[in-house]
């Protein structure tokens, strides 16, 4: 049997995905197998590429094809990569005539819209994907780029909406309200084995960064976009000389000298908007699956007003010293450690 994890993005993918690649020798002695098959680091990219979208298939399957004989009665699968959650039918369907009608679990994630549009706003922003602040990127993504019941209106259609199972990271929605525990229910570990799997490597996780190291990193590119990128993108030398080898640093001193990290970047009529949305695409999916999917909506949550809009003009010239210090630090792009602040 396949348990297959489509994500959400931004919905602890990286946590199971480095539980499961870290351990993979572990859990072969409780009979899983996570193949390396199709895998690129830590998640199957390589599956999903195969597979494409719509008439976008790599037209080379070997690796699915590998997998598929892999399958016996005996043996249980798991892969895991967000991209299958943006696989549109088309390319579901081309799984299902590799896969043809062996049994297949499919495993989705789901967390408050509210709490995943600013988790990608972050993401986007230390990756250097995006230049925007958060009132410009909300007013770009929301009700355009993400709904959370189109990949089980996708995958529903093809496998069958009762291979199709939803999980909220919200209280009451998770068992024990543990991911990883959720998760290794899900794919059918026994009470027996799970007291010893959960004990297993789990350092990894794809942690966002408070608001004042992002919209730092937000300053830092942006004064170069005149000179990088026209398409509001950062080139990726620079995302890997600030974003990627820094981060951790920036948040670390973040920790012990920037003050104030209690920062909120939705506003009320943001938060409603997205409080909305996700109530309705729960509805959505709980109508295709024939299952609830466990919620308690925020709207009643004690949230003020937003105070201002997360910038780094907020913060004062200590903070901003030192995080321009640690980035002299660590990078060695002369255009990013420069004096101009």
């Amino acid at each position: 049997m396949i348990f297959l994890h489509i994500g959400l993005p931004k919905c602890g993918s990286t946590s199971i995905e480095n539980f499961l690649a870290t351990n993979t020798d572990a859990l072969k002695s409780f009979g899983y197998i996570y193949p390396l098959e199709g895998r690129a680091g830590i998640s199957h990219r390589g599956l999903v590429r195969e597979l494409g979208r719509g008439s976008a298939g790599t037209g080379d399957a070997s690796a699915w094809s590998r997998i598929v004989q892999m399958d016996d009665a005996e043996t249980k699968i798991v892969l895991s990569c967000e991209g299958f959650s943006h696989l549109d039918q088309a390319a579901v369907m081309r799984l299902r005539d590799l896969y043809m009608c062996k049994p297949l679990k499919i495993l989705m994630y789901i967390r408050p819209y509210s709490e995943v549009i600013v988790s990608t706003y972050k993401q986007r922003t230390k990756n250097g994907r995006s230049l925007l602040n958060f009132d410009e990127f909300f007013e770009r993504v929301h009700g355009t780029r993400l709904c959370f019941s189109w990949p089980v209106e996708q995958w529903g259609s093809v496998f069958g909406f009762e291979n199709v199972h939803v999980r909220a990271i919200e209280p009451g929605g998770l068992i024990d309200d543990d991911l990883l525990t959720d998760f290794l229910i899900q794919i059918g570990v026994n009470s027996a084995d799970l007291s010893q799997m959960v004990i297993l490597n789990t350092r990894r996780r794809n942690i966002s960064p408070g608001w004042k190291v992002t919209e730092f990193l937000r300053f830092l590119y942006g004064r170069q976009f005149s000179s990088t990128s026209r398409r509001g993108r950062v080139p990726k030398y620079m995302q890997r000389n600030v974003g990627l080898k820094t981060l951790s640093s920036l948040q670390a001193i973040s920790n012990d000298v920037v003050s104030g990290e209690a920062g909120e970047y939705l506003t009320l009529e943001q938060r409603k908007k997205c409080d909305d949305a996700y109530l309705e695409w729960l509805g959505r999916i709980e109508a295709l699956t024939g299952r609830p999917v466990r919620r308690l909506p925020s709207h009643g949550r004690a949230v003020g007003e937003r105070r201002f809009l997360p910038d780094v003009a907020m913060l004062t010239e200590l903070e901003r010293d030192a995080l321009m210090n640690t980035v002299r630090r660590y990078s060695s792009d002369a255009a990013l450690i420069g004096d101009r602040t």
